[in-house]
């Protein structure tokens, strides 16, 4: 299979090209508020969140329990235990995000609420429990700090929290679990 370029194809990427060559980027106002990070900080309610529908060849019927955090020196592990209750075996990819701590400098805008910091694709078998281990390491935990122009580790407390998407991982009752870095 090949596909055909017309011409206004041809002329965006050179024109992509040219832009590049000639240092004019596009400037991004959305700060890091990009994708489900801005409808979260908005209040925005979509039909299909960020993650949505990655559970497969089963049902929807899986839980998210007994998440634990510990702070291991320069790095921290989160462990949720998932359960599914489905008639037969299928897929899960549990998703992990992580708050900052309120010490974290910037705006609403430079420094959102939510962050999806990993996932595990996991087959999951019908009334047998699985361990889900998530290691957060220390370039997981930082900020982009402008005046030193480099990552910095945040310290003080995150809160860890784990789900099927963007939406159900971050919502009153979700797995989720605190821990401190300092």
């Amino acid at each position: 299979n090949t596909a055909t370029c017309s011409q206004q194809d041809e002329y965006d990427s050179v024109h992509l090209g040219n832009q590049i060559a000639s240092g004019e980027y596009t400037k991004f106002t959305e700060k890091a508020l990009i994708g489900y990070r801005w409808y979260h900080a908005k209040g925005k309610t979509v039909s299909y969140p960020f993650g949505f529908g990655l559970f497969a060849y089963g049902s929807a019927q899986v839980q998210y329990t007994d998440i634990v955090s510990t702070a291991l020196g320069a790095s921290a592990q989160i462990t949720v235990m998932l359960k599914h209750n489905g008639p037969r075996e299928g897929f899960d990819v549990p998703q992990l995000y992580l708050s900052f701590p309120s010490s974290v400098p910037g705006d609403a805008e430079s420094k959102p609420e939510w962050v999806l910091k990993g996932f595990e694709k996991v087959l999951v078998k019908p009334g047998v429990p699985a361990a889900i281990k998530f290691m957060l390491n220390e370039r997981d935990m930082s900020y982009w700090d402008e005046g030193s122009s480099s990552w910095v580790c945040a310290k003080g407390d995150f809160k860890a929290c784990v789900g099927a998407n963007a939406r159900d991982a971050v919502q009153d009752g979700a797995a989720c679990a605190t821990f401190t870095m300092s």
